[in-house]
């Protein structure tokens, strides 16, 4: 009796011991029992720092006088923005697992150290599988460059139009150009237009030109973009031309000094260039200004004669004395450019600004004995055709990809 007693209270126990820990089980919660979280550190340099990039494509007009050159920026050149850490993790935390954050209530943490310009997030390895995705989808986006080179062409119209004929070239776009908009320039005359070249069509373009003595090529330096940077291209040289007259008194006596502008010529172009996304075409946006002399600079001499007092033995006497001056009446050639092109990958598009008077060195003996008299070479003006060719590749740094991925351990 005793035993089926004792046996009876054991069974009794075991029963209220698995319900006490079955109501155990049910009031406990679901998210009680975290997971594990790892800390790893991810460098990010190269998507904190910005990108240097231009506001706006807009460019002073050339060849207008300025005021004076901008100031020397010092080495190593600072940076104009400070790093954007703030939007990175920013992003990271609203699109990876937002809910996983300490933001939210999570676990996660993620900490920026400006030192080694590096983040250090504690996360769930399916967290960080996340993160690592969407740090190579933004370095990918970098990983786009574009190269962009630029040719400005000058050469006689003949040759120009045998060159057109012979590569077969079609005109695009085809428009009047547009009328001189200050005293300083002189506007191009015919159509402007573009034409696309096929593979293999530039490299004969320039060997046909060549040929001839009085093409001029300028190769600028080549530019290479990320995709959708914006940046401006400046070969500018300064001339100085003596264009007025300026008065003043030191004390009662009046005095004439020449007056000097100060006039850039060259080219000055903005551009901005953009990768189609399946990286087939480069779109291509300018706009800027190329001028160069449009010939001899006239002169025009002037003669003053101003009244001098003179009070010599206390007497007064006016004496007469000239002022003599050579005012130069500089005229440049200008050339505007805004454009907004498609170009493919590795093609090069022919814009024809129309035809120009352009300042050209005399030839003959003639001018071999003035430049050994007076060590100057005359020039004189002659109607030039320019245009310019700009060339767009497409690079991609794979490579750079694969490896910046990794994580330090």
């Amino acid at each position: 009796m005793v035993r089926r007693i004792l046996q009876f209270a054991a069974m009794a126990a075991v029963l209220f011991a698995g319900s006490t820990s079955a109501q155990e089980r049910r009031l406990q919660p679901k998210n009680q029992a975290r997971p594990a979280l790892n800390t790893v550190t991810y460098p990010v340099a190269d998507l904190v720092v910005p990108i240097e990039s231009r506001v706006n494509l807009d460019v002073p007009v050339m060849p207008g006088p300025r005021a004076g050159d901008p100031q020397p920026v010092p080495f190593p050149r600072k940076l104009a923005r400070a790093t954007e850490e703030g939007k990175l993790m920013q992003l990271l935390s609203n699109s990876v697992a937002p809910m996983t954050w300490s933001e939210a209530g999570g676990p996660g943490t993620i900490q920026y150290f400006p030192l080694g310009m590096a983040l250090v997030i504690s996360q769930t390895p399916d967290v960080h599988a996340e993160i690592q995705a969407m740090l190579a989808a933004l370095r990918r986006l970098q990983d786009v460059e574009v190269s962009l080179e630029i040719r400005v062409v000058s050469t006689t119209p003949q040759a120009f139009e045998r060159a057109c004929k012979v590569l077969k070239l079609k005109h695009q776009n085809e428009k009047d150009n547009e009328p001189a908009k200050d005293k300083w320039t002189v506007a191009p005359k015919g159509t402007r237009w573009m034409s696309f070249l096929e593979a293999g069509q530039q490299p004969v373009l320039l060997e046909m030109l060549v040929n001839d003595q009085t093409t001029s090529v300028m190769q600028a330096p080549k530019l290479t973009l990320f995709s959708g940077q914006a940046t401006d291209l400046m070969l500018k040289d300064a001339k100085h031309y003596v264009t007025g007259v300026e008065m003043h008194f030191d004390g009662d006596e009046l005095l004439f000094s020449p007056k000097q502008m100060q006039f850039d010529v060259g080219l000055h172009l903005a551009c901005k260039t953009t990768a189609s996304a399946d990286r087939r075409f480069v779109e291509l946006n300018l706009n800027g200004y190329w001028c160069q002399l449009a010939g001899p600079v006239a002169l025009h001499p002037i003669q003053i004669r101003r009244a001098k007092l003179q009070d010599d033995a206390g007497k007064g006497a006016k004496e007469l004395t000239p002022f003599q001056l050579m005012m130069q009446q500089p005229k440049f050639a200008q050339v505007h450019l805004n454009q907004e092109l498609t170009v493919p990958d590795g093609g090069t598009v022919l814009v024809n600004a129309g035809v120009v008077p352009l300042e050209i060195p005399k030839t003959g003996w003639t001018s071999w004995l003035s430049e050994w008299l007076h060590g100057e070479v005359p020039t004189t003006s002659a109607e030039r055709q320019v245009f310019l060719l700009f060339t767009t590749r497409i690079h991609v740094r794979e490579e750079a990809e694969a490896t910046a991925d990794r994580p330090l351990p």
